[in-house]
């Protein structure tokens, strides 16, 4: 399983809250945590609000492997 960080979240990394950085860290585990919530219009993205900021991912398996992609806003 791989995670790749967005251009916007890789430069905010190392300021952001340890609650933020840890909560997309254990995305690694978890992929699919319940009660977030999902985007219908666009099958496997998912939002979460974290400590002000709301954290956004995608889950692909097309290639055999896992792969989120995650990205950041306010």
């Amino acid at each position: 399983m791989r995670l790749h960080r967005s251009e916007r979240l890789q430069s905010q990394w190392y300021s952001l809250p340890p609650v933020i950085r840890a909560y997309i860290e254990n995305l690694k585990n978890n992929p699919r945590p319940q009660g977030v919530l999902e985007i219908i219009d666009h099958p496997g993205r998912r939002e979460e609000f974290v400590s002000g900021r709301w954290i956004i991912w995608e889950v692909e398996e097309k290639t055999g492997e896992t792969v989120i992609l995650v990205t950041i806003s306010e």
